[in-house]
C-alpha cells in the first residue's frame, strides 16, 4: 500500500465526517490544478502532521536527553509538550494553505503579464 492509500485508510473517514472544516482546500484544489482528490489530500495532510509530531517528539527527547541544551526540568517538560504540537500544527497549516497560495500566485502572475485568467 502506498502513502496515499495508507493515509486515506487511516484518516479518510475523519475527513468525510469533518469535511466542512477544510472548505478552503476543497475550493482551491481544482483551481490550483492539483490532481489529488480532496479526501486524499486532506488525509495526507493529517498523516504528515502525525509523522511530524512524532519526529519532533523524538528529536526534542534526544536533544533534552543528551543534554545538548541545558534547561531546567520544568522547561524541558514544556519543550517536550509544546514543540511537537507546534511542529505538527505548523506543518498542517502550511499544507492546508498551499493550494490557495498556489491559486493566488497564479493570479498575480497572470495579472502581471496580462494573461487571461482561466
Amino acid at each position: 500500500m502506498d502513502f496515499k492509500g495508507l493515509s486515506s485508510l487511516l484518516f479518510g473517514s475523519l475527513v468525510d465526517r469533518y469535511s466542512y472544516l477544510f472548505v478552503t482546500a476543497k475550493d482551491s484544489l481544482p483551481k490550483a490544478d492539483m490532481k489529488t482528490p480532496f479526501r486524499t489530500y486532506v488525509s495526507m495532510i493529517l498523516f504528515i502532521s502525525l509523522i511530524s509530531y512524532f519526529a519532533s517528539l523524538i528529536g526534542i527527547l534526544v536533544v533534552l536527553g543528551l543534554n545538548i541544551i541545558q534547561v531546567s526540568s520544568l522547561l524541558s517538560v514544556a519543550y517536550t509538550f509544546f514543540v511537537p504540537i507546534l511542529s505538527a500544527l505548523g506543518v498542517f497549516a502550511m499544507l492546508l494553505v498551499y493550494p490557495s497560495q498556489k491559486v493566488i500566485s497564479r493570479s498575480i502572475y497572470m495579472l502581471a503579464f496580462g494573461l487571461p485568467r482561466s
